[in-house]
């Protein structure tokens, strides 16, 4: 679990930082070209927020590996802070992007 948790937690963190630096809005599921979003904004608050979800995971991977968490607790764990921060950034990016 501490293996995929970490796989999962380099990803967020590569591609929030593909967002923030370098305003790659066009990544984001339903984004369209010719919409009237701050594309700029929208960038840089999806970016930071896929990288806070992406170091979160990866504190919780090494916490995992150092055996602080328990494995059987390290499964409810991850996926509850995958599915909750999917649901915050889902929120985060729908008031940005009207």
């Amino acid at each position: 679990m501490a293996y995929a948790s970490l796989l999962a937690a380099i990803t967020l963190i590569i591609i929030g930082a593909m967002l923030w630096k370098f305003k790659l809005v066009e990544l984001l599921a339903g984004y369209k070209e010719n919409s009237k979003v701050d594309k700029d904004l929208l960038a840089k608050v999806t970016g930071l927020s896929l990288l806070l979800l992406g170091f979160l995971l990866l504190a919780e991977s090494v916490l995992i590996l150092k055996c602080a968490i328990k494995q059987d607790a390290a499964i409810i764990i991850v996926l509850g802070t995958i599915i909750l921060g999917t649901i915050v950034i889902a929120l985060i990016c729908s008031h940005y992007s009207k």
